[in-house]
C-alpha cells in the first residue's frame, strides 16, 4: 500500500474572510509578538473557542457542551453524512434550509432526544 503524503494526511480548506482594518491590524500585532503567522493567531483563536464549554450549547437536561465536542459527534468527510449526524444529535444547529430539508426526520426527534454517544478521536 502507498504511503499518504503529508499533505494527503492533513488536507486544509483555505477561508477567507472581511475584517476591518483594524482587526487585521490587531491579529497582526498579536503574531509579531508571538513569532507566529496570522495564520496561527486565528487557528489559536478558532481551538479556544471551539474547547470553551461555556461558548457551546446548553442542553436541555442542562448540560453544557462545546463545540469541539459537537465537532468531534458529527464530523464525516462525506458533508451528507455530517448534516445526517448533526440534524440526528443538534438539530438546534441546523439552519433554516437544512431544517426544511430535514423536515419528517426532525419532527420524529422532538418526542425523544436521541442518545448521543461519546465520539473519541480514535473514531475519526
Amino acid at each position: 500500500m502507498p504511503k499518504l503524503s503529508d499533505s494527503a494526511r492533513h488536507r486544509t480548506k483555505t477561508i477567507s474572510f472581511r475584517t476591518s482594518e483594524q482587526t487585521e491590524y490587531a491579529i497582526d500585532l498579536i503574531a509579531r509578538k508571538h513569532g507566529i503567522t496570522k495564520t496561527a493567531v486565528l487557528q489559536f483563536a478558532l481551538r479556544h473557542f471551539l474547547r470553551d464549554a461555556n461558548e457551546g450549547l446548553s442542553l436541555a437536561e442542562g448540560a453544557k457542551v462545546s463545540f469541539e465536542q459537537v465537532v468531534r459527534e458529527t464530523w464525516a468527510p462525506d458533508p451528507s453524512a455530517r448534516l445526517a449526524r448533526l440534524a440526528e444529535r443538534y438539530p438546534e444547529l441546523l439552519s433554516d434550509d437544512e431544517r426544511v430539508s430535514q423536515g419528517p426526520k426532525r419532527a420524529k426527534q422532538k418526542s425523544g432526544r436521541p442518545q448521543r454517544e461519546a465520539v473519541t478521536s480514535g473514531d475519526l
